[in-house]
């Protein structure tokens, strides 16, 4: 009796697809990640982006003076043209501050009120709609107050926030001046037991550089 054997070539179509699909696959993932470095360095140079926490901090200085309970860390920081961006947090996460600092001399009157007004306005709706469920807010006040040895409205939203299966008090303070003709604006969330004390402590360090 005789034996068929199989043609060893038979099945050599579809080891070939294999390995294309496989090969393709690669280049593929290459591409991405070649793709996702040359991005990444040209975000770096062009924007100056960073999440170095020292040269964060550094930055950050710059913008505002600033001591966060704890010592700060230094989180991202970027300039978009004339916009310079930089935020830190404390080592146990439990105040963020994020501070801007916009050229003035791109800014007229008008565009400075409108960029305040608006910022303001986006905190709102963020706190209202990006962290709806997260946190609630049962008191909304302005306060005049002293920064940088001039009057600035400060707006105060105070309320409670979810930290998994407990609710801890939450304070958001935020407020802009102007310095050197250069419009400076700063964002401060605290969290915790001692979010208002904390967020009281952060305001009353900053200052201009």
């Amino acid at each position: 009796m005789t034996s068929t054997q199989p043609d060893p070539r038979s099945g050599f179509p579809w080891r070939g697809v294999a390995l294309g699909c496989g090969l393709l696959l690669v280049l593929g993932v290459g591409s991405c990640v070649a793709a996702g470095y040359y991005l990444s360095r040209v975000l770096r140079e062009v924007t100056g982006f960073t999440l170095d926490s020292t040269a964060v901090e550094a930055k950050a200085q710059t913008i505002f003076k600033h001591q966060l309970p704890g010592g700060a860390e230094g989180m991202v920081s970027f300039h978009l043209g004339p916009i310079e961006f930089a935020g830190v947090t404390n080592r146990d996460g439990s105040t963020i501050l994020m501070l801007g600092r916009v050229d003035a001399e791109v800014l007229n009157e008008n565009d400075r009120q409108e960029l305040e007004a608006s910022f303001r306005e986006q905190v709102r709706e963020w706190v209202s709609e990006s962290r709806a469920g997260k946190q609630v807010i049962t008191v909304e006040r302005n306060e005049s107050r002293r920064l940088c040895d001039q009057s600035a409205s400060l707006l105060i939203l105070e309320g409670e926030e979810q930290e998994g299966s407990t609710t801890v008090p939450s304070v958001v303070y935020q407020s802009a001046v102007l310095h050197q003709e250069d419009l400076l604006l700063f964002l401060l969330i605290s969290t915790g037991n001692n979010a208002l004390l904390q967020a009281e402590q952060v305001f009353a360090s900053l200052d201009c550089p």
